[in-house]
């Protein structure tokens, strides 16, 4: 049954928002640290400040009057910077006469839409939103590459920081690497990292690439650990005999790399709420071509580098 598209000049127009924020948190991470207490900064055109507080808490004697005052809050800041990031693409329905599609297309020879619409809407919806999870966590502005040099991400953001936490404390080299017989001591060594002050956090987290998530699930089964269900969802687990959580992303496939923090530390950084914020779909006429355009900015950031604990080989 072929859909129905005939109003395609106002079809995204209602929807382009809702669209776009299907697009940004279908995003694994940028979703998590909307959901489990991260902060999502908006309004954010190229640069932002993202203030830090920390203070102490000093306990002294309650006997008696008077008011002694004790301990320390430092303020500081932190830089997040945007990328402008846009997606587009033109369409020629003419291009389906020739195959089986033609029977879909509007009679005569002008045509000012395409076939399924909405399918193609979601489904470049879901491209965006699984670039920018490679982005969040592999971006960096000095890539060769077009899809990463828009932002910096956590990986180039950790390595910048001088105080962050080394996990690999097993010293495992590139010649071992992960494998299913390590994998469950690597992983017991970043969460053994943690600092105190966030190891029993609920929103404690550690963040893998899929073949890293793959090989603990094998390792469970082949430590006969069966009574630890890792999770029915294949890119989610809990560390055995923890609370914490791991995640997997494709923003961390093939790097061999494994970091940790809690989501109250993760910042992501956009301006979804200005008009320049959106995704279209509408006929050109002067070209005779459908146009798809996305367009939205993107940065990331985390509070305190010194919660962060990156493993990587040696």
């Amino acid at each position: 049954m072929a859909f129905d598209v005939t109003a395609l000049g106002t079809y995204t127009q209602p929807n382009e928002k809702t669209m776009l924020v299907k697009a940004v948190l279908g995003a694994k991470t940028i979703n998590l640290i909307k959901t489990k207490g991260g902060t999502i900064m908006t309004g954010v055109k190229t640069k932002s400040q993202l203030p830090k507080m920390e203070t102490d808490a000093v306990f002294q004697d309650g006997k008696g009057c008077g008011f002694t005052p004790s301990g320390t809050t430092k303020i500081s800041t932190r830089s997040i910077e945007v990328g402008n990031i846009k997606v587009q693409e033109a369409l020629c329905p003419s291009d389906v006469e020739d195959s089986f599609e033609q029977a879909n297309l509007t009679s005569g020879s002008d045509y000012t839409e395409i076939i399924f619409a909405n399918d193609y809407v979601d489904q470049k919806s879901k491209k965006i939103a699984l670039a920018l999870e490679k982005l969040a966590w592999s971006g960096d502005k000095a890539s060769a590459d077009a899809q990463l040099k828009r932002a910096d991400g956590y990986r180039e953001l950790a390595k910048a920081a001088s105080d962050t936490i080394d996990g690999n404390t097993g010293g495992v080299t590139v010649a071992t690497g992960i494998t299913k017989a390590n994998v469950l001591a690597i992983l017991d060594g970043v969460y053994e990292a943690f600092p105190e002050e966030s190891i029993e956090a609920e929103n404690a987290f550690i963040m893998v690439g899929s073949e890293v998530m793959r090989l603990y699930k094998a390792a469970l089964k082949s430590a006969n650990l069966f009574h630890y269900e890792p999770s029915t969802d294949p890119g989610e687990a809990t560390l055995y005999g923890t609370n914490m959580k791991i995640y997997s992303t494709p923003g961390l496939n093939s790097t061999k790399e494994i970091y940790g923090s809690t989501w109250n530390n993760m910042v992501f950084a956009t301006d979804l709420i200005e008009e320049t914020e959106r995704i279209e779909l509408k006929y050109a006429p002067e070209a005779e071509e459908v146009r798809f355009s996305a367009k939205f900015k993107a940065g990331f950031q985390f509070a305190f580098t010194d919660e962060v604990v990156i493993f990587e080989l040696v």
